[in-house]
């Protein structure tokens, strides 16, 4: 009584149900009954990010919440300019700087609504990458999972993301399980996934 939650994982006792997010995304039940992908190579090589420095501060842009599919679905208007059709256009301006972007994404757009996200790698520039919304597969905290469950977690985060040249994703933990999270993050460390960008949410303590 009185838990708040937001992650189906909080309210199972094993924690290991996943949440595929998707308010409000609309057709879905017909987009599904398009082709589905097996596989999609990322739209550009990779940036080379240079010789890691100690004596410098690095910063990511990174353009969340995509691991929902309303999201990934209504930045394709614009009608807010948040999406990749006014970002493709405004880097392709002469003289534009255009920054590094990782967008998240829902990698289940390959089944659910493959001519989404095939759109999406169509229009990404140079500067831009995909990466996995929290916490990669799906919405889970790797913190609650036991330890064959995490281990689980990320070979299929890690099989997701090489059938759509993904190799990040954004870790969401609960701010006091972090050092629950460290065995998670060590399988992920022996996959081809290089990048976790770790965030504190819910922004609640338990």
């Amino acid at each position: 009584p009185g838990a708040w939650a937001e992650c189906i994982n909080l309210c199972t006792p094993r924690h290991r149900t996943i949440s595929l997010v998707a308010n409000v995304a609309s057709n879905l039940a017909f987009l599904s009954r398009c082709r589905p992908l097996s596989s999609l190579p990322a739209p550009h090589p990779a940036l080379d990010p240079g010789r890691y420095d100690l004596t410098k501060s690095y910063v990511a842009i990174v353009n969340s919440d995509g691991d929902n599919m309303q999201i990934d679905q209504c930045r394709i208007n614009d009608r807010q300019l948040s999406g990749m059709a006014y970002r493709a256009a405004s880097c392709a301006l002469p003289g534009a700087v255009c920054p590094p972007v990782a967008w998240t994404m829902s990698n289940r757009m390959k089944e659910i609504a493959p001519v989404i996200l095939r759109w999406w790698f169509a229009r990404a520039t140079p500067s831009d990458s995909f990466i996995f919304g929290p916490s990669g597969y799906g919405y889970v905290y790797p913190a609650l999972l036991d330890r064959s469950s995490q281990t689980a977690f990320a070979n299929v985060t890690a099989a997701a993301g090489a059938s759509l040249g993904m190799t990040g994703y954004t870790h969401w933990d609960w701010v006091s399980d972090f050092s629950k999270s460290l065995p998670f993050l060590e399988d992920i460390a022996r996959t081809g996934l290089d990048t976790a960008m770790v965030a504190t949410v819910p922004d609640i303590f338990k």
